[in-house]
């Protein structure tokens, strides 16, 4: 919060902080294309389903930034929101800094750094960043003010047109999932397969009956999902859902995973030979209804999403933040999607 009013102070367009940020103010984004959940008005944000956990918090944070400065409401009152009644001075230098702030090594301190804030995210890990943040002599002198040096290190040689691409979550146990992703920052990555804790790739509906299979079913109904994998990554299956799902990589591998532990929690093996157990058709179908289930939860279909995504009208004032809206509503429901496919497939392997 401290650091959001410093960078209202620097960009208010008085001269307050210099004439470096007069002229650096324009390398921040104009409202019109923030996508940072709690920066869009309370109506867009319903784009953002099926994720109410995403709305949620924006609408808390709205509420949180009012409370603090109910001065700093109205968008009149700074160059860089005045014509935009929906979005605050604050609710924009707050979006500003979060998604663009830098903690100074193991201090309870961050910093907004010019030019090294330009750098884009690239997923966790060296074969996708190719450079690092770095803070060398960093203290704390007798007034509590930090100082040191900020540094943008690269890891290897970046050829000419290269993007520069540093890893935000960089030194991290793991990376950022998507949801923390649009929650921060206002984007999400299709390739990007990170999961928050207790937030599964597919939404199952609820609990089914618990399925009795002997172990040998169980063993064969895991292999036919294993060759489905094969058979979705040469292509079989539908064309259209196939294309529209490619930008997710690895996407059929979260859908297995996730079918094998729905598997496992809806399968009781049994070691009675009498026992009237399901055979591996049986059990797909189990899983089929599941699935179908999920996606009956998630209201419009990924093809649905994928033909608005391409006919939101350039004139629409909020076509930016539309988009990332939905291009992360297509990201939640892909995995679900490809596990629909992959129990289609096995079907269709077994006969």
């Amino acid at each position: 919060i401290n650091l959001a009013i410093a960078l209202l102070d620097a960009t208010c367009g008085e001269g307050l902080a210099g004439d470096f940020w007069e002229s650096y103010t324009g390398a921040y984004p104009r409202p019109e294309s923030i996508t940072v959940p709690f920066c869009l008005p309370k109506e867009q944000l319903l784009a953002f389903r099926p994720d109410d956990t995403v709305i949620e918090g924006a609408l808390r944070q709205k509420e949180r930034l009012e409370r603090l400065f109910p001065a700093l409401q109205d968008p009149q009152s700074h160059r860089m929101t005045a014509h935009w009644p929906h979005l605050s001075p604050l609710a924009w230098a707050f979006a500003m800094v979060r998604s663009r702030c830098f903690r100074l090594g193991n201090l309870d301190f961050f910093a907004v750094v010019p030019i090294i804030e330009l750098a884009n995210h690239a997923l966790q890990g060296d074969r996708h960043s190719n450079v690092r943040f770095e803070v060398e002599n960093v203290v704390v002198d007798s007034s509590g003010v930090p100082t040191g040096v900020c540094i943008l290190r690269a890891k290897r040689r970046i050829q000419v047109d290269e993007p520069v691409q540093l890893s935000y979550d960089e030194g991290q146990d793991q990376g950022y999932s998507n949801r923390r992703l649009i929650t921060q920052y206002g984007f999400c990555i299709p390739a990007n397969i990170v999961r928050d804790e207790g937030d599964p790739y597919i939404p199952w509906a609820g609990a089914r009956d618990i399925l009795v299979v002997t172990q040998a079913t169980l063993d064969v109904t895991v292999d036919a999902l294993v060759d489905s994998v094969v058979a979705y990554r040469e292509n079989k299956g539908d064309p259209m859902t196939h294309r529209i799902l490619s930008p997710y990589e690895d996407i059929d591998a979260c859908a297995s995973t996730e079918i094998g532990e729905r598997l496992r929690e809806t399968a009781k093996i049994t070691t009675d030979e009498g026992a009237a157990t399901a055979g591996v058709t049986e059990v797909l179908r189990a899983l089929q209804a599941d699935v179908a289930d999920a996606l009956e939860c998630l209201g419009s279909s990924i093809e649905e999403d994928s033909a608005l995504l391409n006919s939101v009208p350039e004139q629409d004032t909020f076509k930016v933040q539309y988009k990332a809206a939905l291009r992360y509503r297509m990201q939640r429901k892909a995995p679900a999607v490809a596990a629909k496919m992959l129990i289609e497939l096995a079907l269709e392997i077994r006969g």
